[in-house]
């Protein structure tokens, strides 16, 4: 029930059941959902990408997150967010983690898109789990 590696092309992700388990938030290490959301929805948004995290500041997660808020609204293309699975040593959890795309997540969470394009790299079990064709998150 393993993908060796990540899958190619895209997996539609259901957003809530990927926020519930990583909260794009908490990985920012910034605010809760909601106060998160209220400044997000009151600020401008950010397009240019700061590759250094040294230079990151709280006003940019949330402009940044505002930026691809309004990229969903109009319905434009956004890349796709990667997803793998949370590995302790030769194990691997049915656990998810965000690679790469914690604002498009909590952009596409407080624009109420159902679900988001993903690379995913993890358990085959996991993946059903976040399509929604799993009713319940596999056991360990």
């Amino acid at each position: 029930m393993y993908l060796r590696e990540m899958k190619k092309g895209t997996n539609k992700i259901l957003v809530d059941r990927i926020f519930g388990l990583t909260d794009g938030v908490y990985n920012l290490n910034i605010y809760s959902y909601k106060e998160f959301k209220e400044l997000v929805l009151k600020s401008s948004p950010q397009s240019i990408y700061i590759d250094n995290s040294k230079n990151r500041k709280k006003r940019y997660h949330v402009q940044r997150c505002r930026y691809f808020y309004d990229l969903f609204l109009q319905n434009k293309k956004v890349d796709p967010i990667s997803i793998d699975a949370y590995c302790y040593g030769e194990h691997v959890t049915p656990y998810p983690v965000i690679d790469d795309g914690n604002h498009r997540l909590i952009a596409a969470k407080i624009a109420g898109i159902k679900t988001i394009k993903a690379y995913y790299g993890g358990r085959l079990d996991t993946l059903r789990y976040l399509q929604g064709k799993r009713k319940t998150l596999p056991e360990e």
